[in-house]
């Protein structure tokens, strides 16, 4: 089976949650998975939100920012993606490209309340 494979499954395989036996569950080799590099770059900024917390106690947004820039940050940052990069490697998971064309969501059937209002926001921009 081919399936998507978000940051979520990636978030819960590589760290400890309620969802982490789900998250085994789809990583196996049976699946086909795909991924696009806007769900990496989100895995990669999950998975350093959580080892910054983890590593050094920062949970808010702005003093994360500020970690980045130092030299401890720098290699966060390298090791929340050498995480994401190796679990995508190692599971055999195939890279897509992302969708850049918003005319495509005028095209997805059953258009929700919110897709409706990003087609009206789109057309007025």
């Amino acid at each position: 089976m081919r399936a998507y494979g978000d940051a979520n499954i990636i978030y819960n395989f590589l760290f400890m949650t309620s969802l982490t036996p789900k998250a085994r569950d789809i990583l196996i080799p049976e699946n086909e998975l795909v991924i696009s590099p806007i769900s990496i770059n989100e895995a990669v900024y999950v998975s350093f939100r959580k080892l910054v917390k983890e590593k050094h106690g920062i949970s808010n947004i702005y003093e994360a920012k500020r970690f980045i820039k130092t030299p401890d940050g720098s290699r966060l940052i390298e090791t929340a993606f050498s995480k994401v990069l190796d679990l995508i490697d190692d599971a055999g998971i195939s890279l897509v490209p992302d969708e850049d064309r918003p005319e495509i969501i005028k095209k997805l059937p059953q258009c929700t309340a919110s897709c409706q209002a990003m087609q009206r926001s789109s057309r007025h921009a």
